[in-house]
């Protein structure tokens, strides 16, 4: 999940992919 978080601050699309992923 951490490393989720650093996408998310690099690039918001990824931030929504891996949000996905979490649920």
């Amino acid at each position: 999940m951490a490393h989720c978080a650093v996408h998310a601050g690099i690039e918001g699309i990824l931030s929504g992919i891996c949000a996905s992923r979490s649920l």
